[in-house]
């Protein structure tokens, strides 16, 4: 999957379990993440370089967060 680097807001939805290495990396103007419920793991770089990223919604049942997830955020 790949997300425009100029999202403001994006909504993971409740059947995603996994967030993959790098899915988000450098989506510079995405400000903002809610997860779904369901989220048990973020990978690595998954959100680096998200330079506007200020605001996210972790569920209360994630279990891992890979390393440099949210690097330069």
């Amino acid at each position: 999957m790949t997300v425009s680097n100029i999202a403001s807001f994006e909504k993971i939805q409740d059947n995603i379990v996994k967030i993959g290495n790098s899915s988000f990396a450098e989506c510079s103007y995405l400000e903002e993440v809610n997860f779904g419920k369901n989220i048990k793991s973020i990978g690595d770089y998954a959100f680096s370089n998200c330079y506007y990223l200020t605001n996210i919604s972790l569920p209360s049942g994630i279990n891992e967060i890979g390393n440099n997830a949210f690097q330069h955020c």
